[in-house]
């Protein structure tokens, strides 16, 4: 049974949340505590997978909480459930806290996200993965920037000046859109020079998705780790993000399906830059691991972190509430067969778009790593696709 303890020093809330949750306490241990101080020694009394605390506590407040809960039990999932705290005090804790949620927070939103988390969890039960997501000294939130994008598009009157209004609060997130944009993947045939024209050449969907990679890419701070090239990095999710899309478009899926396909070949790899951000020594020893010794590089990170990029990649982007269909094409994309799938999922689209991506750059890598599996895409009824896929893919990515 999964613990999960709540904290609010008003009796009322807490009593909601009791009525509100009552139907899981078959399947959830569910604590409830006034203080942070009670809280504490709640998680210190047992093994707890979630914490959910209220920001403005009296004595002890959900900052100083969640700073202590993070360095005390780095392997609970932490989340702020705020009403109109100070902007500051919520800054200051994000880089501690997996998710905020407003309060007052619906009843499903709340339960599903909860869910989520333990879900992820049970399929991630590696406690050595746990750590490594959960016990940065700065856990990555979801992105300051796109969430203040998603609240403008949300709104029926946004345009694409107000959709770069927001882009340019970022000056090093512009320079990377327009790079990305002005790259031979994306082939226009004039310079785009403003963040406005980019949203206008692009698309508002397009634009989203390099944003939250965009971000992703900036706000991890990759040292000095031998080996490892953070632009490379980028460089291979774009245009595996590109290829995956002509991917699942060739396989005439719903647009929502093409759209989940792009951004997770966006974020495929974003593990490796929280591991490498994270955990330099320890990355760099996978690396060399890899010159040493003819390994893949799933294998290399097993030996030495006891868990992998893909794995990390996923639980972090299932933290910040990404839809299952991204998180599992990124969980899963060295090694579908371990998934459960009916069909063409993103992950399809990913899989095939990755092996073609690093074949094309002839990467010095165990060639198994760079073959499509077959086997499994037989499984699903959909090998005879397969030629057709690796044309589309190829071609739209052949210019550059």
């Amino acid at each position: 049974m999964k613990r999960i303890v709540f904290v609010d020093d008003e009796p009322n809330v807490l009593h909601g949340l009791r009525r509100m949750l009552r139907s899981w306490r078959d399947e959830w241990d569910l604590v409830f505590c006034e203080t942070g101080e009670d809280a504490l020694s709640a998680l210190a009394a047992a093994p707890t997978q979630v914490l959910v605390t209220d920001m403005m506590m009296p004595q002890m407040d959900g900052a100083e909480l969640v700073r202590l809960a993070s360095e005390q039990h780095p392997e609970t999932v932490r989340m702020v459930l705020t009403g109109h705290a100070d902007p500051r005090r919520l800054f200051a804790v994000s880089g501690r806290v997996h998710q905020i949620l407003a309060k007052p927070c619906d009843p499903d939103v709340l339960r599903s996200v909860i869910q989520r988390t333990v879900a992820l969890q049970e399929l991630y039960a590696s406690p050595r993965l746990s750590a490594l997501v959960g016990g940065a000294q700065a856990v990555p939130a979801m992105p300051r920037l796109y969430m203040e994008l998603m609240d403008v598009l949300r709104q029926e009157n946004s345009d694409a000046a107000d959709v770069a209004g927001v882009i340019e609060q970022d000056p090093g997130m512009t320079a990377k859109i327009l790079q990305w944009v002005n790259s031979p993947f994306f082939g226009l045939r004039h310079r785009v020079m403003a963040a406005e024209q980019a949203v206008a050449l692009l698309g508002l969907e397009t634009i989203r998705q390099l944003v939250l990679s965009a971000q992703v890419f900036t706000q991890f701070r990759v040292g000095d780790v031998p080996g490892f090239d953070a632009e490379f990095v980028a460089q291979h999710s774009l245009a595996v993000a590109l290829q995956a899309r002509a991917v699942a478009q060739a396989a005439k899926s719903k647009l929502q399906t093409c759209e989940d396909a792009f951004l997770a070949g966006l974020l495929h790899d974003v593990g490796k830059l929280y591991l490498a951000a994270n955990a330099p020594e320890a990355y760099g020893e996978v690396l060399d691991l890899m010159q040493r010794r003819p390994t893949d590089v799933i294998t290399a990170e097993r030996e030495v972190l006891g868990a992998t990029h893909a794995e990390a990649g996923a639980y972090l982007l299932g933290l910040w509430g990404l839809s299952s269909p991204v998180v599992e094409a990124v969980a899963f994309h060295h090694t579908p067969r371990d998934s459960v799938m009916p069909g063409f999922e993103p992950l399809v689209a990913v899989h095939v778009a990755n092996v073609i991506d690093n074949d094309r750059r002839a990467l010095p890598v165990p060639r198994h790593t760079r073959r499509v599996d077959d086997a499994w895409l037989a499984q699903l009824g959909l090998d005879n696709d397969l030629p057709q896929w690796q044309a589309a893919a190829e071609q739209r990515v052949g210019g550059a």
